[in-house]
């Protein structure tokens, strides 16, 4: 028992929108992480361009290997969400350009967390990109950048047929508007509950769903429900 009731707990290490890497709550992650539960996951988001000067890509190295030594140190899982175009998350050539610059340093983070990429080429590299520096690697965790629910299930549903993505990590779009709502004070408990519980349930339900039809798609009825 963890005190999370068993669940897979991810905390961020990072300032929001900060480039190079700052850290949330102090200058060594070492020193911030030691309060947590053993069981929890170190999530970091790093802005990370291919064309960034070269000030800012040493900063980001020296910010992600500090991270990772003190993960290692505390035998606490590293994962890593990586955005380098806002404007084009999906973008599989700069994504993997900045990956292979952290594996490089000897880094091999336990996750990746990852925008849907723009097309089926791009989970190829992806996955050929990580297989190729790490076959250990837990896989890829699909993020949300608070899209639309039709479009996360259209990735959700390509990403299923690629083994490397393990799941979907899309807290905003899950909560957001539900949230927004009720600190407004225009949706009761209840009621954001119920709508924070049916959306999730709807993703978990496609996810499974296209997994189903990858590995099975000749054994799965059309009709048949999945939970």
């Amino acid at each position: 028992e963890t005190g999370d009731r068993n669940h897979w707990v991810a905390r961020p290490m990072e300032l929001p929108d900060n480039t190079p890497l700052v850290f949330e709550g102090g200058c060594d992650p070492a020193v911030i992480m030691r309060e947590w539960p053993a069981s929890h996951v170190a999530k970091c988001l790093v802005f990370w361009h291919p064309d960034d000067p070269p000030e800012i890509a040493d900063a980001q190295r020296r910010q992600v290997a500090v991270l990772d030594e003190a993960c290692r140190a505390s035998d606490r899982e590293l994962l890593l969400e990586i955005i380098t175009d806002k404007k084009n998350p999906g973008d599989a050539k700069a994504v993997t350009t900045i990956m292979g610059e952290i594996y490089k340093l000897g880094i091999k983070p336990d996750w990746w967390k990852l925008a849907a990429p723009n097309d089926a080429a791009g989970w190829t590299l992806l996955d050929a990109t990580i297989r190729g520096c790490d076959p250990w690697c837990r896989g890829v965790l699909l993020l949300g950048l608070d899209a639309p629910e039709a479009d996360l299930i259209r990735q959700l549903s390509a990403a299923a047929a690629h083994p490397i993505c393990k799941g979907f990590a899309v807290g905003r779009s899950i909560f957001g508007a539900a949230a927004d709502a009720w600190l407004a004070g225009t949706m009761n408990d209840d009621a954001a509950i119920n709508q924070i519980a049916s959306y999730y349930g709807r993703l978990i339900e496609a996810w499974q769903k296209a997994r189903r039809e990858f590995a099975n798609p000749k054994q799965l009825n059309p009709m048949q429900s999945v939970g």
